[in-house]
């Protein structure tokens, strides 16, 4: 439908995270930091952005931890409405299920209980649905971007 591409890591991603931001996630997050933490519970990951699309962070596992294309489409790879409740009992069903191992599992558990930036993320959601003119998404430079890219 957009293009791009998903494919199977060799590795599960989760629970917390370090998302580390494009200039576009910093502006889209609204934020200074070069970083965010989410919660993640995924093996499958976006490894081609469609075109037109802007990626706004990844980390060590993940190339593309979100996507957004302005006006249209924002996407992220990360949960930002788990808990460590909901972190825990994904992690011990696919434990039970032999999706991961105990060592993955432990590791996951550590990290399932420190601070996330899930209502950042909800915010910056909230702000790109919710006002397409401003929300913080810097659309001078995509429209400058994408004329560009008509008049290649």
């Amino acid at each position: 439908m957009l293009g791009g591409e998903v494919s199977p890591a060799k590795e599960w991603e989760l629970s917390l995270t370090t998302i580390t931001l494009t200039d576009e996630g910093k502006s889209l997050f609204d934020t200074s930091d070069s970083t965010i933490r989410l919660h993640q519970m995924h093996k499958d990951q976006v490894t081609s952005a469609p075109k037109g699309a802007h990626i706004w962070g990844s980390s060590e596992h993940t190339e593309v931890q979100g996507l957004v294309i302005p006006g249209r489409l924002f996407t992220t790879q990360g949960h930002l409405g788990y808990n460590e409740k909901t972190v825990r009992e994904n992690i011990d069903h696919r434990k039970e299920k032999g999706m991961v191992d105990e060592d993955v599992a432990h590791e996951a558990h550590r990290k399932a209980h420190m601070k996330h930036d899930g209502e950042r993320v909800g915010a910056a959601i909230l702000r790109f649905f919710g006002d397409q003119e401003s929300g913080h998404l810097r659309e001078e430079t995509w429209q400058n971007e994408e004329q560009t890219e008509d008049n290649s």
